[in-house]
């Protein structure tokens, strides 16, 4: 059974709540109000609240603001704003015959009178000061220049890119054994980037727990042996040397390995450096 309405007895009376006795909330789908709405402060009329909503939406400048609005700006090239010359104050570029008053304009004639296509220089030859040759250029003559003028030579001996020029790796933290075997402590891997002749120098400080024995320390190319140290400071004792090898254009690894050769003492390392540099 549908639920009955509530009605006055007469149009236009009565009241749900009093001031002092108000409903706490409400819910309505549609409301329907003939006279005002108040909060018993202020007072204001359906009618006025449609008048604010249509007046916050409404612009003066509405042609204007068409414009910035209307399509992509940062495409667009048919000057929507209709900017004139003098007002972004343009001049035409020196010997240029330009003569156009509308921005838009001005820039369609100046690319095509700048187009880099099949347009002749004259250049004064440097074996004859009275000669001219004139030379042709076109875009792709002058992107290939361009990108030949950019691009290292790698077979040149004097190029000096820094990945050409060296390598380098280090572990500064300290290491132990006591393992009679040689331990790796740092490894240098790269590829040259052409062949020839590299500089390998290296640097480690070792030090021994004991008085017993000795540490041992030695510098690899592969499997080959280029360094070999041996001490027996129970202090930190630093070595260094370098060697020369010329090295393919191919994987290259060079270590640093230590040990302690009776196993009787613990033995330390750090501070190892490895670098490879280039001669040219």
């Amino acid at each position: 059974m549908a639920t009955r309405n509530i009605v006055p007895r007469a149009n236009e009376e009565g009241n749900i709540g009093t001031n002092l006795k108000r409903w706490l909330k409400g819910w309505f789908k549609d409301l329907f109000v003939s006279n005002e709405l108040t909060d018993g402060t202020k007072t204001t009329t359906i009618s006025d609240i449609k008048d604010a909503v249509d007046d916050a939406h409404s612009h003066s400048n509405k042609a204007e603001l068409d414009l910035v609005t209307d399509g992509d700006h940062d495409v667009r090239t048919d000057n929507p704003h209709d900017i004139q010359a003098s007002q972004v104050d343009y001049t035409p570029p020196s010997g240029s015959s330009i003569e156009a008053d509308n921005v838009q304009d001005a820039v369609d004639e100046l690319e095509d009178e700048k187009s880099p296509t099949g347009h002749t220089h004259t250049h004064t030859a440097i074996t004859d000061k009275n000669a001219e040759t004139d030379i042709k250029h076109t875009t792709d003559d002058q992107k290939n220049a361009l990108d030949n003028a950019n691009s290292p030579d790698t077979s040149n001996p004097l190029a000096t890119q820094e990945d050409i020029d060296h390598q380098y790796n280090n572990d500064e933290t300290e290491s132990s054994t006591t393992s009679t075997t040689f331990q790796n402590k740092l490894t240098l891997t790269f590829t040259p980037p052409v062949a020839g002749d590299y500089m390998i120098e290296w640097n480690l400080e070792v030090s021994r727990g004991g008085t017993a024995n000795q540490v041992e320390t030695q510098v690899l190319h592969e499997s080959t042996q280029y360094g070999f140290t041996s001490g027996r400071l129970t202090t930190y004792l630093s070595y260094s040397g370098f060697f020369k090898l010329s090295l393919p254009a191919s994987s290259q690894n060079f270590h640093i390995e230590f040990r302690s050769p009776a196993g009787v003492t613990t033995c330390y390392i750090r501070r190892a450096r490895l670098l490879a540099r280039r001669v040219i």
